[in-house]
């Protein structure tokens, strides 16, 4: 009996040890402290699954469209009614939700250590410009990004969500301008001020006045991540010289997600779209034509889009366009050459 005893005591001893030594060697959040006033938290997967989910700032969950979440999550459903599945809002964003929050992973060592080489870099390079708008505090996401293409970098909050193919592959110098890249959407989503400043370098304008949209293709809209405010516009220049006032939209390019056709990129489509008053002057109303709401500019024949000095044709939101020049801007420190082919305006607008 004794025995027995012992024995059922041992066993639970040896359990309990288990128990925390797998809590132990269990993976952590892991801090890469840049400076005292500045730092970098890689995510795991539990601190992870909350911060994917969370946006005060840009109201992310607000935004985007029940199409857009469909194709997301993979789902062969048609969007006749406003919510796909007969759902309501709410209910469709919480699927969405529990969907991103099981598309988050751990960071390997391996991982970490390529991501904080990187880390450190950026801040090196910002550094020689300015820290002054550096945020205090980064946090890092690894998703296996089931949801969006597997290249596919975007931020939330102060968070930068990682997709798992660029850990793998580890280009390096791919990896730190991206890196930079998405750093800099965090910096102009916590300054407003200093986002207004850069928008005004590319002409583009915030628009406070209520935008109409046709309701299929408000359906249809795409929200991006780093771009969730779509009120930016500016003036644009057709080829025969008519000057039109456009905001750029991204959309769906189907109505219903085909499961031969699993990419994201296979329905992104976009183009800047005219605004004009509305007959009673109080709304902007976006012109579109067709059964499908196309836009009712020719790209091809607006004479600024890829020339007006923006040193990209990453153009499918202002944020973007600041986005690659700020990446641009920080590496030419390192690189001078990368500017070797820019025009005297793009130099001029670094």
């Amino acid at each position: 009996m004794f025995y027995i005893l012992f024995k059922n005591k041992y066993l639970i001893f040896s359990s309990i040890l288990f128990l925390i030594s797998c809590q132990t060697d269990a993976p952590k959040s892991t801090d890469i402290l840049l400076s005292n006033d500045h730092k970098v938290i890689l995510l795991d997967s539990v601190d992870a699954s909350k911060a994917i989910v969370r946006d005060d700032i840009d109201k992310f969950f607000d935004h985007i469209q029940a199409l857009d979440e469909t194709i997301q999550m993979k789902l062969s459903s048609s969007v006749g009614a406003p919510y796909p599945l007969s759902m309501s809002r709410d209910s469709h964003v919480i699927l969405y939700k529990n969907y991103l929050q099981k598309d988050v992973g751990n960071f390997t060592k391996e991982e970490r250590d390529f991501v904080a080489k990187a880390i450190q870099e950026t801040y090196q390079l910002i550094g020689k410009v300015s820290l002054k708008y550096f945020p205090n505090e980064i946090k890092i996401i690894k998703t296996r990004s089931h949801h969006y293409d597997s290249d596919m970098y975007y931020t939330r909050e102060n968070v930068i969500v990682l997709p798992e193919l660029a850990l793998k592959q580890r280009n390096y110098a791919l990896f730190l301008q991206t890196i930079l890249h998405e750093t800099s959407h965090i910096i102009t989503r916590l300054n407003p001020a200093l986002k207004a400043q850069l928008y005004a370098l590319i002409d583009f304008k915030r628009i406070e006045t209520p935008i109409e949209l046709p309701i299929a293709l408000q359906r249809r809209l795409l929200t991006n991540p780093d771009g969730v405010d779509i009120n930016w516009a500016r003036k644009l220049t057709s080829a025969d010289g008519k000057t039109v006032f456009a905001l750029p939209l991204i959309y769906a390019k189907d109505t219903v997600f085909h499961v031969e056709k699993p990419d994201y990129a296979d329905y992104l489509g976009w183009n800047y779209f005219e605004l004009v008053p509305s007959t009673n002057n109080k709304n902007l109303v976006v012109l579109t034509q067709g059964d499908r709401q196309q836009s009712t500019l020719n790209t091809q024949g607006i004479n600024d889009l890829f020339k007006q000095n923006y040193n990209t044709s990453y153009i499918i939101h202002p944020d973007e366009i600041i986005a690659d020049n700020f990446a641009f801007l920080m590496l030419s420190s390192k690189n001078p050459t990368i500017t070797k082919d820019f025009t005297e305006g793009g130099k001029i607008l670094l």
